[in-house]
């Protein structure tokens, strides 16, 4: 991410020679998401903003990106800004434009959570920039000193993950504190801790980690679920674990008479947690990005096969 970052800005940069709005816009939406990929989060915030000047796709959408990654400074003032940013989401609901059934399923959540503060952001813990970050797909290359920062972050927030040994305790601006509660208190926030822990201890090449977080994920409750593309979303990276894991076993040793029926197996378990995804898919939120990514690991899963024999 960091050369593709200095890649965008030499493209966005004042001496390119000729100025294209649109094409500005492009390099500027994929340039947000690489900031919020690596945790560079201010100029992530940054970047969502000019986006509101760039087009009209949905600021709803970039504004709620900038006010997430506000929030993920865990300072005043970024609190302060988070809370400006999320206020003008109901005026921007009002367009109708992507994602408007997803936004106010979240903030009527948050707003039911966050009842007895002066804000509902300062009862959000679970960076809402990096869930929608999750659902595009920007963690499938964080390198791992970003992954290890997610899980310190993560297993800091109570009630503390089963399995994760720690019990320090997790630092927000003083003006967010939530009193006795716990850090998280929906069956949401727990579930996307655990899809996002397994994405990064992927990440970090620790498979049965990831594999227990992910399946915890996958295995939730669907009616306890408010946010619906996320249990589909855990069975897609637990297809993913599963070919990455042959992938690692094959780089150690190319020469494994087992490896054939290693692939085989994973291809099949792969398959199952595709058609479990699919299967959940139905109405939920921006289910068609999703559709496309269990599409094209299908193909690749077919291709693989034929090349077994």
């Amino acid at each position: 991410p960091e050369e593709a970052i200095e890649v965008l800005l030499a493209g966005l940069g004042p001496s390119r020679p000729v100025k294209f709005k649109q094409a500005d816009a492009l390099l500027n939406f994929e340039l947000a998401w690489d900031l919020l990929s690596i945790r560079r989060y201010q100029e992530s915030a940054e970047a969502w903003l000019r986006m509101l000047g760039l087009n009209t796709w949905s600021h709803a959408t970039y504004t709620y990106l900038a006010a997430g990654c506000y929030l993920a400074l865990r300072t005043d003032e970024g609190l302060r800004q988070a809370e400006g940013l999320f206020d003008k989401l109901p005026t921007l609901l009002a367009r109708k434009r992507p994602g408007v059934a997803f936004w106010q399923a979240k903030m009527s959540r948050w707003n039911a959570s966050g009842s007895q503060l002066t804000h509902y952001a300062q009862c959000i813990r679970i960076n809402p920039a990096e869930e929608l970050g999750v659902f595009w797909n920007t963690h499938r290359r964080i390198p791992k000193s970003i992954a290890s920062e997610h899980v310190r972050e993560l297993i800091k927030l109570t009630p503390y993950p089963a399995g994760c040994d720690t019990e320090q305790p997790s630092h927000w601006p003083a003006s967010s504190l939530t009193g006795s509660r716990s850090d998280l208190d929906t069956e949401d926030e727990l579930l996307f801790r655990n899809l996002l822990l397994g994405i990064a201890q992927r990440a970090l090449e620790d498979f049965t980690t990831s594999k227990r977080l992910l399946l915890l994920a996958a295995n939730a409750k669907d009616r306890e679920i408010t946010g619906t593309w996320m249990i589909p979303m855990a069975h897609f990276e637990v297809a993913v674990l599963a070919m990455l894991e042959v992938q690692e076993s094959e780089r150690e040793s190319s020469s494994d008479p087992q490896l054939k029926t290693k692939w085989t197996s994973a291809i099949n378990d792969a398959a199952k947690h595709l058609d479990e995804a699919s299967a959940r898919l139905g109405d939920t939120d921006l289910s068609s990005r999703l559709e496309s990514r269990i599409a094209m690991l299908r193909d690749e899963l077919q291709l693989k096969k034929t090349t077994l024999g």
